[in-house]
């Protein structure tokens, strides 16, 4: 599906790190994708390290990020994200990085570090449960305060560097009884409207399932098709 500029819809996918090691035929790598059938590709998942975002793997960092955003050469509207977090990344390291203006500062600064190191447009966060799988529910209300720091870091940055804003993105379940515990969903709005003003605030929010071992490395997100408004 190959997309034009100025396109009425926006499709994302996540290319998932452990695709490479699928045995024989179902191995599957960056460079194996075709760049037109997403509009936004989010490479799934980055790792934390004492409050930092840093790859998972060093095969992620010398190999897949470079074969990921190479993607790009062929398909120049093509926008790249990294994603933090993911089922297997459970909830504690969030909860910590959470917990101070100084840890989330850390945290911010190395994404935007890394992101522009490796050539990323944006990053996405993959923290499905503030306040469930032993998060606190406190952390349902810092998941805010992180994503407006992020947004003014991003804009600030993009001021600073003349480069174009760093992308920011969401995923978020679509349980009901998830939501009601995880997200107030009226603030968060002020973010993201759920697409309808991604442009203006810079926040795009997705309700998928996590992308899952086993199933394909592409896994398109079911808010990939919400036409503007």
């Amino acid at each position: 599906m190959k997309h034009e500029k100025g396109a009425a819809y926006k499709l994302v996918c996540y290319f998932t790190n452990w695709a490479p090691g699928r045995p024989e035929s179902a191995s599957t790598f960056p460079r194996d994708l075709d760049p037109f059938l997403c509009t936004h590709l989010i490479f799934a998942f980055a790792s934390m390290s004492n409050n930092q975002i840093v790859p998972e793997t060093l095969q992620d960092e010398k190999i897949l990020y470079p074969q990921f955003n190479k993607l790009k050469e062929r398909n120049r509207e093509l926008k790249t994200l990294l994603s933090i977090g993911g089922w297997n990344f459970g909830t504690l390291r969030f909860t910590s990085m959470l917990h101070t203006f100084g840890n989330r500062e850390k945290f911010i600064n190395s994404a935007i570090s890394l992101l522009r190191t490796h050539n990323f447009d944006g990053l996405d966060l993959f923290f499905l449960y503030p306040g469930l799988r032993n998060s606190p529910t406190h952390d349902r209300w810092k998941f805010l305060i992180l994503i407006e720091e992020l947004l003014s870091a991003f804009q600030k940055e993009a001021l600073l560097t003349h480069r174009p804003r760093l992308l920011l993105s969401a995923a978020v379940s679509g349980a009901p009884h998830i939501i009601q515990t995880s997200y107030d969903v009226n603030l968060l709005g002020r973010f993201a409207p759920f697409l309808r003003k991604q442009e203006r605030t810079g926040l795009a929010i997705s309700m998928s399932r996590m992308p899952t071992k086993g199933r394909s490395g592409l896994a398109m997100t079911t808010s990939g098709a919400s036409r503007r408004r």
